[in-house]
């Protein structure tokens, strides 16, 4: 957990922010140097890594949806199992007439 500052440290960075204001008033001032405008960077395309992270996406995407298709498949398969034997009366629960 970040320390809080005490009330002394907060005097002193006080302290320190209005000396170095003031010595930046007391500076003449200075001549700003000029930007020098760089060219624009092209960047080379890497159709490799483009194509790799769209595999790894891809592949991603079909281990989900093939163990959503698996889950979901076994699970209609268990409700039609149970269907079939509640209709066929093998197995009987309270309540529950077909």
């Amino acid at each position: 957990m970040k320390q809080r500052k005490t009330r002394q440290q907060k005097i002193i960075a006080d302290l320190r922010r209005k000396l170095q204001t003031a010595s930046n008033a007391a500076t003449p001032l200075q001549t700003i140097p000029e930007k020098k405008i760089m060219p624009p960077i092209v960047r080379q395309q890497n159709s490799t890594l483009e194509n790799t992270s769209a595999v790894d996406v891809n592949q991603y995407l079909i281990n989900d949806l093939s163990k959503t298709v698996f889950l979901t498949g076994l699970i209609v398969l268990a409700e039609f199992f149970l269907f079939v034997l509640l209709k066929n009366q093998i197995f009987v629960l309270p309540k529950i007439s077909f």
